[in-house]
Parts: C-alpha cells; sequence; structure tokens
C-alpha cells in the first residue's frame, strides 16, 4: 500500500509540474501575442528619448500608421509636473521603465508599445557612424571655448555638447525642443534607402544595444527601419500634449490639463 501511495504521489506530483508548465508557456504565449509588434502593417507607439548616466534628458513619441503612410510626432515637454509634485522624468530607472511608461500612457490616453532610450554616448556613435549633418541650433551652447548657434555640421562630440552644455538658462531652453529638433533633423538626412541599411547595421549590432535601453528586438528595428525608408513620401504632423507652464526662477515645469485620460491623443 505505502508503495502504491508513493507511486500515485510521485504521479500525481509529476502531472502537477507538467501542467504548471503548459499553462505557463500558454499564459506566455498569450502575453506575446497581446504585446507583439508588426511595425510595417500595424499602428505602434514608439518612445524615442536621450538619457546621459540615467538622467532622462528628451523624449518624443512617434506614432506610425503604415495603413494611411502617415507618422505623428508628440515631444513630451520638460519638466512635466504629474501627481503628488513628481517630474514625470523623474521616474526613468534603466533598470525599470515601467513607472515612467505607465505614467506616460495615462497623460497620452494610448500605448506606447516599444521604447529606445538612446545615452549620449550610444547617440554620438550613431552620428559619427552615419556621418555628420546639417543642423539649426535653436539655443547658442559653448564648444571648445567657441559658441555654437545657428547652422551646425553635426559630428558625435558636437551632439553630445549640445545636450550637455550647463550654461544654458534653463527658464528659456527646452531640451525636448533640443532633442525633437535632432531627430527630426536626422530622419530628414538619414531616412532614405540609400542610408537605411547602414543605419539597421548600427542599430542591430550587439556593441550598440549594450549602450541603449530598448525593448525593441532586431528584427523589430529592421521593419522600423524599412518602414522610415519611406519617410520622405509619409504624411507628417506634430501634435502637443494640452497644458500650462509654469515659469520659476531657475527653471520652467509643464502642468497637463489631464494627467488620465482614455481619448487616444493620436486620434
Amino acid at each position: 500500500m505505502k508503495i502504491k501511495f508513493n507511486l500515485f504521489s510521485k504521479s500525481f506530483l509529476l502531472s502537477f509540474i507538467t501542467f504548471g508548465l503548459i499553462a505557463a508557456i500558454i499564459i506566455a504565449n498569450l502575453y506575446l501575442d497581446a504585446n507583439a509588434v508588426n511595425p510595417k502593417v500595424e499602428e505602434s507607439n514608439v518612445l524615442i528619448g536621450v538619457t546621459d548616466n540615467n538622467k532622462l534628458l528628451s523624449m518624443t513619441i512617434i506614432n506610425f500608421v503604415p495603413e494611411t503612410n502617415s507618422i505623428s510626432f508628440l515631444p513630451i515637454p520638460d519638466n512635466v509636473w504629474i501627481k503628488n509634485g513628481i517630474i514625470l522624468q523623474d521616474l526613468y530607472d534603466n533598470h525599470n521603465i515601467s513607472p515612467l511608461k505607465s505614467s506616460l500612457e495615462d497623460i497620452i490616453g494610448a500605448k506606447i508599445n516599444r521604447y529606445i532610450l538612446f545615452s549620449l554616448d550610444s547617440l554620438a556613435e550613431l552620428n559619427n557612424e552615419m556621418g555628420t549633418f546639417t543642423l539649426n541650433a535653436q539655443y547658442p551652447f559653448e564648444h571648445k571655448g567657441s559658441i555654437k548657434a545657428g547652422s551646425l555640421q553635426l559630428d558625435g562630440e558636437l551632439t553630445k555638447a549640445m545636450f550637455l552644455y550647463d550654461g544654458y538658462d534653463m527658464t528659456n531652453v527646452s531640451f525636448s525642443n533640443i532633442g525633437f529638433s535632432y531627430l527630426n533633423t536626422f530622419l530628414a538626412t538619414f531616412a532614405k534607402p540609400t542610408h537605411i541599411q547602414a543605419l539597421t547595421n548600427i542599430l542591430t549590432s550587439k556593441s550598440f544595444l549594450r549602450k541603449t535601453d530598448t525593448n525593441i528586438n532586431k528584427n523589430e528595428i529592421k521593419d522600423y527601419c524599412e518602414l522610415v525608408s519611406l519617410y520622405s513620401s509619409f504624411s507628417h504632423r506634430t501634435i502637443e500634449i494640452n497644458g500650462t507652464y509654469n515659469r520659476t526662477s531657475s527653471s520652467t515645469y509643464f502642468i497637463p490639463h489631464n494627467q488620465q485620460t482614455d481619448k487616444n491623443i493620436f486620434k
């Protein structure tokens, strides 16, 4: 009787473990299906940002709609004031982006499907690998003893200097505008069939991905690169979050009119 009981116990335990594994696989597959992204076919939202030493400098959300060949840009203002006096950008943690992502989704009423946050080192590397390009610097900054402003031939070193300059008057200067201007100009310059393979190779390299904070896999990066290669033929628009600015003696804060909405800002 004892032998039979032991056999029954082992059989039951094995069945329980097998059931658990099957359930885990099913749940994992359901989760993956629910969160899958097909960039070339389905609408998706991608958060693109610039960071330095775990500090979030700028963010822009891009809404891709392949069906209508349209792209919408949503720059996220600096110092977004959310509940309990918390600054949205301060929620960023490269080990856990969920609090930042969740708060952003509440504000825009839309899911952020993917994100890629470039460290300044990775952004400078990308800039150098793709080549210099002309950018109209909105705010003068100092580099190697000279003031840089207006039309600049931007390389990686100058890009880092533009983001790291500590002499900006932060009551008037917006890192959001700097990041958005950089992103727009970069895409206008390099989001073309002649450059797209080089861009894909850089963004999917192991050494480059180690310097970025992203949930985009290599196949998705390739698909997004193919999509943006048609950038010049897509319709573009820029939208804004409704809110008010509050200026202090040392900085400017943005207070959204609605910090939790069920209305998709891109619709």
